[in-house]
C-alpha cells in the first residue's frame, strides 16, 4: 500500500507554513480519522493517543451525552492558532483550537515542532482544555 505521508515543513519553513502544517494535520483527523493523522507524527514522548483516549477525553464536551467528532477547520470560523517560537532556535510550540462537531470545542491540540536534519519534526504533545 502507497504512502501518503503529509509533507513535513522544511527546515526554512516559515511560520505561516507551520501553522499550515498544523491546521492540514487536524484537517487529516477530520477526514481520515485521528488514528491515520496520528501515524503522520513521531511517536510521543509522553502520552499514547489513540481515538480510544481521545473518546474518553472528548466525551460529552458539549454537554449532550454524545461523542463528538473531529471537524476539518475550513469549516469552523474563529479557530485560535498560534505559534511560540522557541528562544533557542530550535522549533516552535503551536497551539490550535480542535474544531468539533461542526464548531469551535474548549480543546486546544498542542504540538512541538523540532528541527530535524532535514525537515521538523512534529510531535503530539497534548489536546486539552486549555
Amino acid at each position: 500500500m502507497p504512502s501518503h505521508k503529509m509533507n513535513r515543513p522544511a527546515l526554512d519553513a516559515s511560520e505561516s507554513e507551520i501553522l499550515d502544517y498544523a491546521k492540514s494535520w487536524i484537517r487529516l483527523a477530520a477526514r481520515k480519522g485521528f488514528e491515520a493523522a496520528v501515524s503522520e507524527l513521531e511517536p510521543s514522548r509522553s502520552v499514547h493517543w489513540t481515538q480510544s483516549l481521545l473518546e474518553q477525553v472528548t466525551f460529552d464536551h458539549f454537554g449532550d451525552g454524545c461523542q463528538p467528532r473531529i471537524t476539518d477547520p475550513d469549516k469552523v470560523q474563529d479557530l485560535h492558532v498560534e505559534a511560540y517560537e522557541y528562544n533557542d532556535g530550535t522549533g516552535y510550540a503551536v497551539d490550535h483550537d480542535l474544531p468539533l462537531d461542526g464548531k469551535r470545542s474548549d480543546f486546544t491540540v498542542q504540538f512541538d515542532f523540532r528541527k530535524g536534519v532535514t525537515e521538523y519534526l512534529v510531535y503530539l504533545d497534548d489536546i486539552h482544555v486549555l
